[in-house]
């Protein structure tokens, strides 16, 4: 109910321009292609949130079914660990939770928040 008073109050123009600048971001930040992320990282996502499937790798491999084609959380983060852990100079976690869609922390807070404590204490 949060979230509908919120989205009431300020309507969804501003979540949906983050989607319709998707496209512009490839064409104007080419530059951050090759860049990695320098500091300890932590990568927290649901097995069925859409933008897992967005990772640019999957085009380049042309696979045509998104970067992940395994149905289990562990699946899915051995593909990333694979695939996608040369953007990142100290990817310290990866878990997908089973299940779980775009609204990963709304949807499984206290699996979020284990993980992400777990990879706080480890700093």
């Amino acid at each position: 109910m949060f979230f509908v008073k919120e989205f009431e109050n300020s309507g969804m123009r501003g979540p949906l321009n983050r989607y319709r600048a998707q496209t512009i971001d490839f064409e104007e930040l080419v530059e951050l292609e090759t860049a990695k992320i320098s500091q300890p990282s932590c990568f927290i996502s649901g097995t069925l949130d859409p933008v897992a499937f967005f990772l640019k790798n999957s085009i380049q491999d042309g696979a045509g079914k998104g970067a992940f084609h395994g149905p289990t959380a562990e699946s899915m983060a051995k593909e990333m660990i694979e695939k996608r852990s040369d953007l990142y100079e100290d990817l310290r976690i990866v878990k997908f939770i089973d299940g779980v869609g775009h609204w990963t922390q709304q949807e499984a807070p206290e699996t979020v928040n284990e993980n992400f404590e777990k990879f706080l204490k480890g700093l």
